[in-house]
Formats: structure tokens, sequence, C-alpha cells
């Protein structure tokens, strides 16, 4: 079998080949984000030579797959080495005092030469040579997630700046509160650097507060009493953080640090704090980093009565029955004129695990898609090295430690069951499941461990983790694939060393593994309803302890949290000069979505595209077709009328049992299912084809439970 160590060394091959991938990222990275440096056309030249790398070679493979292993490899090899070897000698002789510094023969056939001086020219006019190409540098794509929702088309396409983008708009961010000090909010230069805080009802626990610091104390933006986490001001610089330079380690593992351009969606949008999870809050301080229904109710509807145009919420919980509190103060809010944005939740693939309040009817909804990089750290055991995933705890510190298995009795950690610092210096290893992963690392913690490597306990790639504000979990924490955790558990006692993050490109577009699916619970409407990135997306955040902030930093979260926020920010921009309703926003976003192949009930419309939004001149009420549930034996048969705002539409439906037409004003989409439609889940599009004014799409679901 294949070790992971081998696997490793081709991956790094295929990363140092990698120039071509990066550039074809290049074309989506909001303009001066990431690119070429003038002065990378340095000494360094890739040559391609003529003749098929061992990847193009079809004698290579073996059951659809290369085979390093196979005689065809063998025959490639040693026809390129041989290759190599004569462009060697002849480079020797054209241009004396360069050097190769790398081959390639799996994914390029090709040498890296290190010119010394030497003419390209020169080196291009060898024999065997079929093109060359400088060696470019490019910073790393950590912003790539606003490219890849259009928002960098949008600035250039429609007017204005992007510094002014969102310009007026004001978002409500009900979170954990925003650090207004922190350079990504520097161009924000009135009311705390322009980051508004509003001053009722929305901090629960004053009363103790004020018992605990004296009469009429309420802590307030600067306090370290008010922030709870780096929550909230990751979530603010996603909507509208300024355009910041900033600098970050480079993905080799080496000591150069790179220079990145990061905005949010809406630099110019203004940001209103209303922090629902504050230190002394009573649910953060009884009920492990909650917050009440209602305090958050209450900051609805403070942001209604403040005259807010946009609400954020990346926060969720369970949905409580068809009548949900939460979820109507939400759809009054959005009735009273306000666009109300929320994460869908981090449950997993599961249906019917969207929370509340994404899961109300007039909300928008938001699923997380990956981004177009990921972050992994490396775990290497004496027999093996294994790829984790990168969440929100502490970096490791690349050495050696002794690596052990939980010892309490339960694997998962989520009781501690492990004297206090038992565990001195040693790193972990704990399943998944049952509890929160802070709560593993605070147990874990307890016991005196450094570190905390977690396994999966489900099939699939390793996911991020998460932090949950009000434990002690600071300590270094990732997390491997069910099936390395497996091997590993074998291991133990050993030692291990964990790599800091490093940052490698990743495919983008997927639906995550921890993106919550529809339909929403009770009601079995479409959820979500549209979705954007929110793996490993780059922000602002705030280093402190319960005595004080420590300092500012940029860190990639990962949630459908991170999700919300692109779609905020993207409502701020449409609502700058649209005069939009939230209806109309909705349904822009929606209905011009960008179709990534999943089913309805996992992704809405689509991924959001920002440009595509912006020029739509048709709306439709509401923006999906949701025919809810039929039981029994009943006919599964409805009906229902969707108001089309502008334009002369005709229709087509897509799916099974379903028809759509159009009278006038008028979408009518039919489910006609009677009693031969088997129990399932059926979706699919309305196609609505408004001639000049455009195409547009709009998802329909019927739930048939026999």
């Amino acid at each position: 079998m294949t070790s992971r160590r081998d696997n490793r060394r081709r991956l790094r091959a295929v990363l140092v080949a990698g120039a071509m991938f990066t550039a074809l990222l290049v074309a989506t990275v909001p303009a001066g984000a990431q690119g070429s440096d003038g002065a990378a056309s340095n000494d360094y030249l890739i040559v391609t030579l003529t003749g098929s790398p061992a990847a193009h070679d079809d004698s290579t493979f073996t059951h659809g797959r290369f085979d390093s292993t196979s005689q065809g490899f063998a025959r490639a090899l040693d026809r390129m080495q041989r290759q190599h070897a004569r462009f060697a000698d002849r480079l020797a002789s054209v241009a004396p005092g360069a050097e190769i510094v790398d081959d390639f023969f799996v994914t390029a056939n090709a040498v890296v030469v290190k010119r010394n001086g030497a003419s390209a020219s020169a080196i291009r006019s060898i024999s065997g040579v079929l093109r060359t190409a400088d060696s470019t540098l490019y910073k790393p794509d950590m912003n790539l997630s606003l490219g890849l929702i259009g928002a960098d088309t949008y600035w250039a396409t429609f007017g204005g700046s992007r510094a002014s983008a969102g310009s007026g708009v004001k978002v409500a961010v009900i979170d954990s509160g925003i650090d207004p000090n922190h350079p990504f909010f520097s161009c924000k230069d009135v009311n705390f650097g322009g980051v508004y805080f509003s001053g009722q009802g929305i901090l629960p626990g004053v009363a103790s507060a004020s018992a605990i610091f004296g009469p009429g104390y309420t802590p307030g933006p600067g306090d370290p009493l008010y922030f709870s986490s780096e929550h909230g001001t990751h979530v603010a610089g996603t909507i509208g953080g300024c355009i910041t330079t900033i600098t970050l380690p480079s993905s080799d593992l080496s000591d150069v640090w790179n220079e990145t351009e990061l905005s949010g969606v809406a630099p110019g949008a203004e940001l209103w704090d209303y922090n629902v999870f504050p230190f002394i809050g009573a649910g953060m301080v009884a009920f492990g980093g909650s917050a009440f229904s209602h305090d958050i109710a209450e900051a609805i509807e403070d942001a209604v009565l403040e005259g807010m145009d946009v609400i954020n919420m990346s926060l969720g919980g369970g949905v409580q029955g068809p009548h949900d509190f939460l979820g109507e103060v939400s759809n009054a809010a959005v009735a009273a004129g306000v666009v109300v944005v929320a994460s869908n939740g981090n449950e997993g693939d599961d249906p019917y695990t969207v929370g509340s309040p994404g899961s109300a009817s007039e909300v928008i909804g938001v699923g997380a898609t990956t981004n177009a990089h990921r972050l992994i750290a490396q775990v290497t055991t004496p027999g093996g090295v294994y790829e984790a995933a990168v969440g929100e705890f502490d970096d490791f510190d690349g050495l050696s430690h002794t690596f052990i298995d939980w010892p309490g009795t339960d694997n998962q950690a989520c009781t501690s069951g492990v004297a206090d610092a038992s565990l001195a210096g040693e790193i972990v290893l704990i399943s998944r499941g049952t509890c929160s992963f802070s709560q593993k690392m605070d147990n874990a913690k307890a016991a005196g461990a450094y570190g905390v490597i977690v396994y999966n306990n489900q099939a699939g790639d390793p996911i991020p983790m998460a932090r949950t504000a009000g434990f002690d979990d600071f300590i270094p924490a990732v997390m491997v694939s069910q099936g390395d955790g497996a091997t590993l558990e074998d291991e133990v006692p050993t030692t291990a060393t964990v790599t800091p993050r490093i940052v490698v490109p990743a495919t983008p577009n997927l639906l995550t593994d921890f993106s919550s699916r529809g339909p929403a619970p009770f009601t079995h409407i479409v959820k979500p309803d549209v979705v954007a990135p929110g793996e490993n997306i780059l922000s602002s955040v705030i280093r402190f302890t319960p005595f004080g902030v420590t300092g500012h930093s940029w860190e990639l979260f990962s949630g459908t949290s991170m999700s919300a926020p692109h779609v905020a920010g993207t409502a701020a921009l449409l609502l700058e000069s649209s005069g939009w309703t939230p209806a109309q926003v909705k349904s822009a976003l929606v209905t011009t979505a960008t179709d990534l192949g999943y089913t309805v009930w996992e992704q809405g419309g689509g991924l959001i595209n920002v440009p595509a939004a912006a020029d739509a001149s048709v709306f439709f009420y509401p923006s999906n077709a949701s025919f809810g549930v039929f039981k029994g034996n009943a006919p599964a048969n409805g009906s229902i009328d969707i108001e089309i705002d502008g334009g002369s539409c005709s229709a087509n439906a897509s799916g099974s049992f379903v028809s759509a037409s159009v009278s006038g004003a008028t979408l009518t989409v039919e489910f006609n299912g009677a009693r031969t439609a088997p129990s399932a889940m059926y979706d699919g599009y309305v196609e609505v084809d408004c001639g000049v004014d455009g195409t547009y799409h709009l998802p329909w679901l019927a739930v048939v439970d026999r």
C-alpha cells in the first residue's frame, strides 16, 4: 500500500509544478490582490521540453490511475531522463553559468533553470525546447472568495470604486462584538472608527456586571468584557473591511512573508455592532457561550428601530416548531424593510439540519462552499505523514512531542476524567463526536496536554474545527480523517510532530461537508436560499484574554458563519444605488445564482453571482416554489402562483411531476404527483426567459412522505 509519506512527496512535486494551476486562479482574484511581481521575472526559467510527461502517457496508467510502479512509467521516465541529460549537456555549452535546479517528469516534461545571468534566448534555442516561461512569484490567494462570487467584477462594472462600494448602507452585525481598533476598519473614521454601536437592550447580564463592578457599569466598545470571541470581528471584516495590505506566511514552510491585499465585500458600508454574546452575558456564562433567542430578537428589534438596511446573523440554533420565535421576528424585520441574512448552520450533510433563524421564509439562509485554497497541517509520526485540517485553534510548534491516546474512559474527551496536569506537554488523540470541539480542548488543556489531534467519526475529509466561546480552549488542535485516525490509534503511544498551518490550492465551489442542508424543519420550504464561500475565509480577528484585548491578527475561519457575511456584504452593494426592497434583493440573489449541480435542498438557487444579481431587472415573489410536504395516500398535487415584477416572460420547469406557465404577471408552478409519486424529495428549477430583460431560474421543492 502506498504510504502517506510517498503521497506527500508526490504532492510536493505537483505543487512545485503547479504554477500552471496557480495561474488559473489569478483571473478570479480582485485587482491588486495577487499576481506577478515586477521583480518576479527573476533568474528562474521554466523550460518545457518536447514530448509528453508521464501523466499524459496511457501506458503509465493502471485501472484508470497513474501508476508509478508500472513498466510504462519506467520506460517514460527513462526516456525523459535521457532527454533531460541531453538538454543539460547543451545548456552547459550555451550558458555555462546556468544550472538546473529541478526536473519534472509526471505532471510536466520540464526543467527549471537558474540562469545566473545567462541569456534566456540562448536557452530557448537549445534543441528539444518546446517553450520557456519566467517563474513568477504569486502572493497567497487568501481573499479569493470575493472573486468566486464576482465582487471584483461588480466593483469594476457598476461604477464608483471598490473603496466606496456599499457607501451609506447600514449593516447590523448581530454577533459577538466588533473591535473598532482593528486595522481592517481604519478607513471608517467616524464614531469608533466607523463601527457603530447600538446602545439599547443587547447586553444581557448588565445587571450582574453592575453588581460586580459597581452601580451603572455597562461594558461597551473597547472594554475587555465587551468582546466574547474573534467571531464578530471576523464576520464584520468580510462584510465591510477596508482595503488593507497585510503580510502572511507563504505556503511552503519557508520564512518568507508575502504581502496581499484584502477587503470586505462592501468596504464602504457602515458596520453597526449588536453584541449579543458579551463575556458577561447570562447565556454566555451559564450556557456555554450562548445567547438567548429573546436577546437576539431584541437586537433585531433595535436594528429595525435604528434604521438598519441589512442584518447579518452568523448564528443559529434549533428550529422551535413551525412558529419559531426568532424566525418570525426575522421575517418581521424583512417586512419592515430590512434585508435579513443568516447562516444555514454547520450540522453536516443530512437533510432537515438547517437552523433558526436561517430557516425563516423571508430570511436569506446561506450555505457554505469551498474556497480555492485550504489550510492544512502535516502530522508526522514514525509510521507516516498525515494531512490534517486546520481550524480556529492554535498552531503547533513543529517540534516532536509524546503522542498518546486520550486516557479517560470517554475517547471523545467530553468529560474530563483525567487528573489535572497529568498529560503535561503531550499531544493526545481524541475522537470527534458528542460535545463541542472547545469542550474537548478545554478538558485536554486542564489535563495538561500540549495539543490535540482529533480524528473524524465519519467518512470523508477532515473538517476545520471551530471554537465555541466560553471555554479555556487555547491549545493547538487539528483534525485528521477517520481512516487516518484508525491508523494513528494503532500507532499510539509514539511521538508526533505537527507543522504550523500551510496554505495549499483547493477546488473551489464545492458544497462543504459541514454546511447544513434543507428543507427547513416543520415548514419543508427551500433552504438554503443560496450558498457562498464559507471555508478558509480570511478576515480580521482579535487576540485577547478575559482581561483585555492583546492584539489584532488575521485568520482563516470556516463555517456558514463565514458564508453569510459574503451575502450580507453583497446585499449592501445591491442596495447602495438601487433602492430595492428586501424581496427584490432576495429575488435577484436567488434567481441569478450559479447552479453548482447540487440539489435544491443543498444549494437553493446556487452560488451567489454579484454582477448578475446587480443586473437583474425582473423580480419574483416569492423567489422559489416551496410545495411543502404531501403525506399519506392523498394526491400529491399543488399549485403556486408567483408574482412577476417587470418583463414579459415565458417559463419551463425541470424535474419530475412539475410544470410551469406564465399568464401576464403571474408565474404558475404546478406539482402533479397525484398518488403515483413515491416518497422522496422532488426538486429542480423553473427557467424563466424574459427576453431582453434576461433569464432567471427559481428553485422548486416538493416533499412526498407516504
